[in-house]
């Protein structure tokens, strides 16, 4: 498991792990997709999954970019064998676990977790019946189950999400081991609160769109929260062990440019 994450993991992780303790957008909508829960969109994303899973179990070939949850399974294992539970919070359509079980040479156990929304967990959940991927549509479930999680992983999902205080709070009771969330914009300022972003319909989902479809520009509103609310917040019940500056400039939202940021907190003992 170690030499997979020193193998695949970018620099930067790298630094991260030897020094542990120390888009571009369109302007306008022209189409009906306005925020995610779309069954098109759905659908979409989840065949694009399933050529990416292909895709590496036969070309053996994928992008570095899509080896970052490594990073986050990679600490929440470092004490433990194998088998992981795992929350994957806007997993979308499993590309992080189609990743994670190939670097693992398929032999890791995991009991992953995708929380999506409504069309998208009905879409995947069709197409993904009899594998250890779990769709929900919320986190009440994780709640009042007896599982002990050891990570929650969040990647580019968070800043779409109105219900962000209710997320954290949820979280927080839920008490995964270790929370990893990368790719996320935030800001020292004010709070951006239901802005549009737009962008291609193609752009949603790994690689290529599939044939059948027809791009078009999608819009959906984005939250771009305090970085220091969070990590102040999260501190109640957990250390925050690094922050990765993963992008400068990565969104640009009403002409004002926004860094993207992953923060890595650790549950207190």
């Amino acid at each position: 498991m170690k030499k997979l994450f020193l193998l695949f993991c970018p620099p930067i992780f790298l630094i991260i792990h030897k020094k542990l303790k120390a888009l571009t957008f369109v302007e306008k909508p022209n189409s009906d997709v306005n925020n995610y829960n779309d069954r098109n969109l759905a659908k979409m994303i989840v065949e694009k999954n399933l050529i990416f899973e292909n895709k590496i179990n036969t070309k053996k070939e994928f992008d570095i970019s899509a080896t970052r949850p490594l990073l986050g399974l990679f600490l929440a294992s470092l004490k433990q064998k194998s088998n992981l539970n795992v929350i994957d919070f806007g997993g979308g359509g499993g590309n992080h676990y189609h990743i994670t079980k190939f670097l693992f040479n398929n032999s890791a156990d995991l009991n992953w977790n995708i929380i999506e929304t409504e069309k998208m967990t009905v879409t995947a959940s069709e197409t993904y019946s009899k594998t250890e991927l779990n769709y929900f549509s919320s986190l009440q479930k994780f709640k009042s189950d007896n599982i002990k999680y050891d990570l929650f992983f969040a990647s580019s999902s968070l800043q779409y999400c109105e219900n962000f205080e209710e997320i954290l709070n949820d979280i927080l009771i839920i008490s995964p081991k270790n929370i990893f969330i990368t790719k996320t914009p935030f800001t020292f300022d004010k709070e951006i609160l239901g802005a549009p972003q737009y962008s291609n319909f193609a752009d949603n989902g790994p690689g290529p769109m599939p044939p059948g479809y027809t791009n078009s520009i999608v819009s959906y509103p984005i939250y771009i929260r305090n970085i220091n609310y969070v990590i102040e917040k999260m501190k109640i019940k957990y250390d925050l062990l690094f922050t990765v500056n993963e992008e400068l400039n990565g969104f640009l939202i009403n002409n004002k440019s926004y860094d993207c940021f992953g923060l890595y907190f650790k549950l207190k003992s």
